[in-house]
């Protein structure tokens, strides 16, 4: 098996219509460098919430571990939300 972890973060907007809802998600090189990105788009305002992500993936046998959240910033979902990564 040919396992890579992938890293990235999910931000969470405010839409012109007053809703929360997901932005595109954000490929990072690093765990730390997830956290870091999710951190700083909270606090720059980009986003009202940031999830940094983690998950192992086999992409020869297309097997996909459940994401593993390394922290959460800001507003967002309830853990049980479907996430695209």
């Amino acid at each position: 098996m040919a396992q890579t972890t992938w890293h990235a973060v999910q931000p969470y907007v405010r839409t012109r219509l007053g809703r929360d809802d997901m932005a595109p998600i954000q490929p990072c090189q690093s765990a730390e460098g997830a956290r870091r990105l999710a951190e700083r788009l909270v606090e720059s305002g980009s986003a009202i919430g940031a999830v940094a992500l983690t998950r192992v993936v086999d992409l020869e046998e297309g097997e996909y571990a459940d994401p593993e959240v390394l922290a959460s910033f800001g507003r967002v979902p309830c853990e049980d939300v479907d996430l695209p990564f």
